[in-house]
């Protein structure tokens, strides 16, 4: 029956039951406490690698080569040296303790920090723990500067405005969009527990997910309908990649959803929206399925439409949710 619960919290309907999460870090005499910020910390060593990155210019060779040297350690190590452990309570006196693994399969071309670390043990599947943080502008790249001043003027003052382009962040948008599926409100995201949060910084645990979108046969009526719900909400996603989608079941049925809601513009403007189907459509073909017929398009803008009106209310229960968290 132990075994039964404890695989049972990693399900859409029982991530919540986790009560509390403690972190770790082992040393020679045994075992510290500590924040759950301290175990990405350990992704600093991957600074000098993202500053050449975001560099305009140039880099001489031998930094290049002297700095890669330095994250093929890293890699090669799992880390730099140091381990941690988590302590995952579940249910009346259920314990479980998971190790805590960084991620080490993230692109050389990489422009922050990873955000996520996995939690394995041999008792049950593995989680992913998760940071949610608040970038400065200094972090958000030349693209962010492109947008209206407004736009930029409201992520800097952490507020937002209807009929505004809004970069809003995961911090609050996780927590938004979790008041709402407590209601009722459809998916879009995977199940989460806040485990730690302050203004600039979250915490959370959430399943761990094998199945990507690309390893899935394409649906029309599955796209659309993602595609849909993300422009009932208003939301747009500013940095789309293919590896950020995942099928997830919902509601006893298959789903889109997706597990990096980093940085997410909200707004209620339409053409906005219009814009987002072609940047969608052109990831998805590119990305992850050579081929979608004129047909199977004219199905995923037929279903997100019905989906969009069949939530009509979803971005401006949104709307009142974000502005709680800013």
């Amino acid at each position: 029956m132990y075994m039964e619960q404890l695989q049972a919290f990693v399900q859409l309907k029982d991530i919540n039951k986790i009560e509390n999460v403690t972190c770790y870090m082992r040393n020679s005499t045994g075992s510290e406490e500590v924040h759950p910020s301290l175990i990405f910390e350990e992704y600093q060593t991957l600074d000098d690698l993202i500053d050449i990155n975001r560099r305009p210019v140039r880099v001489p060779l031998s930094v290049v080569r002297k700095v890669l040297q330095k994250t093929n350690n890293f890699v090669a190590e799992g880390g730099n040296g140091h381990s941690f452990e988590t302590n995952i309570e579940y249910g009346q006196d259920h314990k479980e303790t998971f190790e805590v693994r960084l991620r080490t399969n993230f692109e050389r071309s990489l422009l922050k920090r990873p955000s996520i670390v996995e939690l394995t043990t041999q008792n049950c599947p593995v989680l992913i723990l998760r940071e949610a943080r608040t970038y400065p502008e200094s972090m958000l790249g030349p693209v962010f500067k492109t947008f209206p001043q407004r736009t930029r003027t409201l992520y800097t003052d952490r507020r937002i405005e209807p009929r505004r382009a809004n970069l809003v962040t995961e911090l609050a948008l996780v927590q938004a969009l979790e008041q709402l599926y407590a209601k009722g409100f459809p998916r879009v995201t995977l199940p989460v527990k806040i485990i730690d949060n302050d203004s600039r910084t979250m915490h959370y645990v959430r399943p761990f997910i094998g199945t990507a979108w690309r390893d899935v046969s394409f649906n029309a009526e599955m796209a659309g309908k993602y595609l849909g719900l993300m422009h009932s909400y208003g939301l747009v996603e500013w940095d789309r990649n293919d590896r950020q989608y995942v099928v997830f079941p919902v509601n006893g049925e298959c789903a889109v959803v997706n597990i990096d809601p980093d940085l997410f513009i909200w707004t209620t403007k339409e053409d906005f929206h219009a814009d987002d189907i072609r940047d969608f459509l052109n990831v998805i073909k590119e990305d992850i399925y050579s081929t979608i017929s004129k047909g199977e398009i004219a199905m995923l803008k037929d279903v997100r439409r019905k989906t969009i009106k069949a939530n009509r209310d979803n971005a401006h229960e949104l709307y009142k949710e974000l502005k709680t968290f800013y």
